[in-house]
């Protein structure tokens, strides 16, 4: 594997754009986005209380009460 060479990507897909050197740079200014011990968890409650208010089964502050009890659960 040449970095250079990906570096110099151009690709006829893109209008001949220097993909390697856009990629390159967005990957270089990535901040990783760890997910901690309950992070599924937390992102499944967080997800039911929005289904729940889309799906007309609550209201946004009652689902969002509900998510943060949820969530304290899941942490303690």
């Amino acid at each position: 594997m040449d970095p250079a060479r990906h570096r110099r990507a151009h690709r006829p897909l893109f209008n001949n754009a220097p993909t390697g050197k856009i990629f390159s740079q967005s990957a270089r200014d990535l901040n990783p986005q760890p997910l901690g011990a309950h992070g599924a968890e937390i992102g499944t409650a967080l997800g039911n209380a929005l289904t729940s208010v889309e799906q007309g089964q609550a209201d946004p502050e009652g689902a969002w009460k509900k998510a943060l009890a949820d969530v304290d659960n899941i942490v303690n």
